[in-house]
């Protein structure tokens, strides 16, 4: 990876946009390139926060696409269309919801070791 310049970003997070300058790296040989900070900031889709993501997701499995698109707007000010709400929950919605089956397991696990309970 070589380090090629600094690229502008917008990201939707919680609190509103977040401008980003980040390094950009590329390697010639495999064709690829890669910001590091996105990956950091954990960034999704290349303009979402992980939260932002989790809600969009979240809300398309309890109402429609444009119900969710209008509670993140007019409750969580967070501007995304229903189009987009549709496409994290196509992308994100299976991973998120093993991760909260994975939770929930450990969640509810019995105590290890020499542990006791009363």
């Amino acid at each position: 990876m070589h380090y090629k310049d600094q690229k502008p970003n917008t990201v939707e997070s919680r609190v509103g946009k977040l401008p980003l300058t980040r390094g950009y790296y590329y390697c010639e040989t495999c064709r690829a390139g890669l910001f590091p900070l996105d990956e950091q900031l954990q960034v999704w889709d290349k303009h979402w926060s992980e939260r932002v993501a989790k809600y969009a997701v979240w809300l398309s499995g309890l109402m429609e696409f444009e119900e969710a698109e209008r509670v993140l707007n007019q409750i969580g000010q967070i501007p995304i269309s229903d189009t987009s709400v549709w496409r994290r929950a196509a992308r994100w919605g299976q991973r998120f919801q093993a991760e909260e089956v994975t939770q929930r397991a450990l969640a509810t696990a019995s105590p290890r070791g020499g542990a006791r309970t009363r």
